[in-house]
């Protein structure tokens, strides 16, 4: 006989090759099924043995292609098989036209015995053709049905029509539906899959023997989740359906991100309805698209009734046209600065309001489309000044008692000649000081250039702008930010004063500086955590593999130094890590004794390779082991930071970078000259360049959060904001000096500690051993056979799954099995921590620990209250690690 053996492993393909032509029989061999269809066209075999699990194409694949060939189909196939050996794997290559299942391993004589057989059947014409494979019949959707649940799938119905199969989604709910394209009934499976999508938001995979572009055309109208071609492998619809349900989860994912952005909008609406000034908003139509309930207050209209309508509702007729007028400025990119604007109440008063707008622009940053203003009401101020106006007696009253600071200017002679005493408190000045000065004097060098080019624009503008906003000095040096609203004062059609009420806005100024900060902060909070998990995956990876290879690699080895400083450089990334979560998260920073130098001189040595040769890096450290209370993380940070911009400043010229660390002792007299220090002991820090210096015009501004002077991609602004931070929760100061063309320099000044820090022994820790039975979860496969190798050479028998489904399943095998379970957090489908509560409840005793590169669902304190045994964060550490599961195990 004419036999073809089909097997993708060399040896089994050989064996029964051997076997079979020691009987006499001709054997033709092939590695796969796409290459057995090549070889028996050519050469019509008598009899097809043939493996299932087969890359190109499968065993079942091709016995359905023989079987519907009609030169070939009266040949018997046998399948001969040691992976697929249930018995729904035997009824489905029967169902479509196998001769005989046989189990690997069978004995070589019945191997031969069978093949005997069927030559004798072949020979007396026993062997009917078998009925062809037909993709409709309901007994071999029964099989595929089957198959899908040994690949781990519930299948929890199935339909024969379109309709069915809508009204099965919408009673059974499933996961994932598998539908047919050409379906019998009043609706195809394309219209019945639209109606799952559309009503039930079920994902579909569609699966058909159908493929023309016609039926693929009208198939992606309704964006399936995957597009499968009979006949498939199974790792084919496998890898479709975890797609399938991955993309799922990110649209869920998705919603609940949808879903607390929506949380956060209410959260800005109710800071938008209940704040105490009026805000409006408007769109590109001029039409009314929110309003406050300040605003409702102060209008006496309600949002509901006046939403969609245009602007001009709000302004009273003899001043609509001029009002309208701005706001079409304002749409056309200007902005308000104290823009005062009548208001129309609904009761027909007059309410005049002093505006301050911005624009939201869209993503070109360009075009406006949308106003946002905030108003004060200053409608009683309007009406006191005119009062003041009409009685001298009145005017005083108010003058002396007004909650605002008031004040009067000659401007012939250009000085005070009335002030009143809340300007006075204001500033810290007295009426007689006041008096002898000129408004200048009390302003800001900027402030001052503005003053100068209104006074200059006086002259000529009709209408000189009544309400502006400067910056003042006060006595005692602090800085102000002040609007004035200007009544001029004229005398025969010549200006020759004013009279100035201001408005202290400085706090305002720093709640919108603190509020835009807290949103970029709550953005690198959310970016910071989002990054850790993965990072700190790679990282686990990179340290875990890198001490696998260490043990692997004798010291002589030039590769182990090199290993070496590979796993010391990973931790510092894991290290920098933490930091970034502790500084968007605002945890607490722990304080621990530590010598200074030591620090300072290590992060000198990573300096060195990552600053240009044209810089010299002197030091200068003539502490030896003084103790600081201090976060080393965070000393090498600041140390970095002020490094790298030094180097950053001379960049083009090359130059010195020194670094000075000495003793100082403060005295009450010299501790004057640092207002946050008190006498005593302190090391102080120097980090000095020869680079260009700093504009003693932003010097005052360096330590402002964002604020940067570097071009764009060579700084955020966060660096020095950082570094004073830093040094202030240090108990510190920070100081700087520098001039332009002469270089900068930087001073830190840390009291001293008492405490010493805690002394490392350095012998070298025998990593502890154990031989218990160990599952490990994770859904990274690095991470997992990682981890596995390294837990064997400890002596641990270890079984691995990289699904909780999967580990679920295990454990529910054999719970007593396991002495000890270690899962990751972050996984798809099912969290680490609802993982452990499933173990749990099969087994309460197993002890769990949890691991995680980062999540915010849990933490050390959060684990145990779960009643978890251990909670580790990645990277693995050999040591630490397998110290843990030795501690967890030895208090079973």
């Amino acid at each position: 006989m004419k036999i073809l053996i089909v097997d993708d492993n060399d040896d089994a393909r050989m064996i029964s090759k051997t076997i079979l032509e020691s009987d006499g029989h001709t054997i033709m061999v092939a590695a796969n099924g796409k290459e057995a269809l090549d070889i028996a066209s050519a050469s019509r075999p008598d009899i097809f043995i043939s493996d299932i699990l087969m890359p190109e194409m499968d065993g079942y694949q091709l016995c359905m292609k023989v079987k519907k060939d009609d030169r070939l189909k009266n040949a018997p196939f046998i399948f001969y098989t040691a992976t697929y050996t249930e018995d729904k794997d035997k009824e489905l290559g029967m169902s479509i036209g196998a001769y005989r299942f046989i189990r690997k391993p069978v004995e070589p004589d019945e191997f031969i015995e069978i093949i005997r057989a069927a030559a004798i059947n072949i020979e007396k014409g026993k062997i009917a053709p078998n009925k062809p494979f037909l993709e409709k019949d309901k007994e071999v959707l029964k099989l595929y049905n089957e198959r899908l649940t040994f690949m781990g799938y519930d299948i929890i119905g199935s339909a024969s029509s379109g309709q069915e199969a809508v009204e099965m989604a919408r009673h059974l709910r499933p996961d994932i539906v598998l539908m047919d394209i050409v379906m019998p009934g009043s609706i195809d499976g394309i219209d019945a899959a639209e109606k799952i999508k559309v009503e039930l938001d079920i994902p579909v995979i569609f699966i058909t023997a159908y493929a023309s572009q016609k039926f693929v055309d009208k198939a992606k109208d309704v964006e399936p989740f995957g597009y499968i071609v009979k006949p498939f492998q199974e790792r084919e619809i496998k890898a479709t359906i975890e797609v399938a349900i991955y993309k799922k989860d990110i649209e869920r994912k998705l919603r609940k991100s949808e879903e607390e952005l929506r949380n956060t909008r209410d959260y800005l609406d109710n800071l938008f309805n209940y704040a105490n000034a009026p805000i409006i908003v408007w769109d590109i139509h001029g039409r009314i698209t929110r309003f406050n309930r300040a605003f409702e207050h102060m209008t006496g209209l309600f949002a509901d009734k006046v939403i969609g309508q245009e602007l001009s509702i709000l302004f009273p007729e003899s001043s609509r046209d001029e009002s309208l007028g701005k706001i079409q400025r304002t749409l056309s990119g200007e902005y308000w600065k104290s823009v005062e604007i009548p208001i129309l109440r609904k009761d027909g008063d007059v309410r005049t309001a002093l505006w301050n707008s911005a624009n939201v622009f869209d993503k070109d940053g360009i075009t406006v489309i949308a106003t946002i203003a905030q108003g004060q009401d200053i409608t009683e101020r309007k009406q006191a000044e005119e009062a003041l106006r009409k009685s001298e007696k009145k005017y005083r009253h108010l003058f002396e008692n007004a909650p605002s600071g008031i004040y009067e200017i000659d401007y012939e002679q250009f000085r005070f000649v009335n002030v009143n005493e809340f300007i006075c408190k204001s500033t810290g000045y007295s009426e007689k000081e006041l008096l002898s000065m000129n408004p200048m004097d009390l302003l800001t060098e900027d402030s001052k250039t503005l003053y100068i080019e209104r006074l200059e624009k006086l002259s000529t503008e009709e209408k000189p702008d009544r309400n502006v906003e400067y910056d003042i000095i006060t006595k005692n040096g602090h800085k102000l930010n002040v609007i004035l609203n200007i009544d001029f004062i004229s005398k025969n059609g010549k200006l020759t004063g004013a009279r100035i009420v201001t408005h202290d806005i400085t706090e305002l100024k720093k709640l919108e500086e603190e509020l835009r900060q807290a949103r970029k902060m709550e953005s690198i909070g959310t970016l910071t955590g989002g990054i850790a998990h993965d990072f700190n995956n790679i990282l686990g990876i990179i340290v875990g593999n890198t001490e696998l290879a260490l043990e692997d690699v004798p010291k002589w080895n030039p590769a182990y130094s090199s290993l070496e400083e590979i796993k010391t450089a990973s931790l510092r990334a894991a290290n920098i890590v933490r930091q970034l979560l502790s500084f968007s998260r605002k945890t607490d920073q722990k304080l621990q004794p530590m010598e200074i130098a030591a620090v300072i001189k290590e992060a000198l040595k990573f300096l060195r390779s990552t600053i240009p040769k044209t810089i010299d890096i002197e030091q200068d450290i003539s502490v030896t082991n003084e103790t600081i209370l201090a976060d080393p993380t965070q000393i090498n940070q600041i140390i970095m930071n002020l490094c790298i911009n030094a180097s950053h400043a001379m960049e083009q010229t090359g130059g010195n970078l020194t670094i000075i660390v000495e003793n100082v002792l403060l005295d009450d007299h010299s501790a004057k000259d640092y207002p946050d220090l008190k006498s005593g002991k302190y090391v102080k820090v120097m980090v000095s360049d020869t680079g260009s210096g700093i504009d003693p015009k932003i010097i005052d501004r360096i330590f402002d959060p964002y604020f940067t002077t570097k071009g764009i991609g060579k700084g955020s602004g966060m660096g020095l904001s950082v570094v004073h931070g830093i040094v202030k929760n240090h108990g510190g100061a920070i100081t700087v000096d520098s001039s332009p063309g002469k270089g900068t320099k930087f001073s830190m000044f840390f009291p001293l500690a008492t405490e010493k820090p805690m002394v490392e022994t350095q012998t070298t820790q025998e990593i502890p051993r154990g031989s218990e039975t160990i599952l490990f979860v994770d859904d990274e496969i690095s991470i997992v056979n990682m981890v596995q190798r390294m837990l064997e050479r400890l002596g641990y028998k270890v079984e691995t799954a990289t699904t909780p489904q999967d580990a679920l399943e295990r454990f529910a095998l054999n719970p007593d099995n396991f002495d000890l379970v270690i899962t990751d957090m972050t996984m798809p489908r099912m969290t680490g921590v609802k993982l452990s509560e499933k173990l749990m409840a099969i087994r309460p005793d197993i002890p769990i620990i949890i691991c995680t590169g980062y999540s915010a669902l849990v933490d050390e304190e959060k684990a145990k209250e779960l009643g978890l045994a251990a909670y580790v964060m990645k990277p693995i550490n050999l040591l630490e690690t397998a110290k843990t599961i030795r501690k967890v195990l030895d208090k079973k």
